[in-house]
């Protein structure tokens, strides 16, 4: 599910859930991310996706997992590049 949450002139944010796998017996609840994003670099992406067929991505951030022990932060960070 995706949302559109309220726009501003300079940019905005969408809702994403996600749906998670995991590889043990402990069920992951739906998890729902927000990704903000500018106007001016949505714009340059798009332009760079029509212009060269291709786009640089990158997702950085930290999970947060409750445990047993108490919770546990784990960074991540992925770079790609996207071609339909």
């Amino acid at each position: 599910m995706r949302r559109v949450r309220p726009l501003g002139p300079t940019g905005g944010s969408l809702a994403v859930s996600l749906e998670v796998e995991n590889p043990n017996r402990y069920a992951v609840e739906p998890v729902e991310i927000t990704v903000p994003f500018e106007a001016a670099s949505v714009t340059a992406a798009l332009a760079r996706l029509l212009r060269q067929g291709e786009l640089e991505y990158r997702f950085s951030g930290e999970l947060l997992a409750g445990t047993p022990l108490g919770e546990k932060r784990i960074p991540f960070d992925q770079r790609g590049l996207f071609r339909p």
